[in-house]
């Protein structure tokens, strides 16, 4: 069955809406590490803290997510793009 909107008066067209991210939203925290070491690796070997890391992502973030330490430290427990190097991390 197809829907002609424009002789339908009173049907609006379907709009298509974006989610907001929510601070639990594990693929949201993925992505926004992913992104704040990137920034963060101005070289290949470029080493920076969990606190950094962080205050990167609340930069990318915004105020509007969240983000709790506890779960961006279970992200990078999984976390396949980053190496740990003692208390430090760099991109792989």
């Amino acid at each position: 069955m197809s829907y002609d909107f424009e002789a339908a008066t009173h049907r609006n067209a379907p709009m298509a809406t974006t989610p907001k991210p929510q601070a639990k939203d594990l693929e949201a925290i993925v992505v926004l590490l992913e992104l704040a070491a990137i920034y963060l690796a101005s070289t290949p070997e470029a080493e920076f803290t969990l606190e950094e890391l962080l205050s990167q992502v609340r930069t990318i973030g915004g105020d509007e997510i969240g983000i709790e330490e506890g779960d961006v430290k279970i992200v990078l427990d999984k976390a396949s793009f980053l190496k740990k190097v003692g208390k430090r991390f760099r991109l792989k």
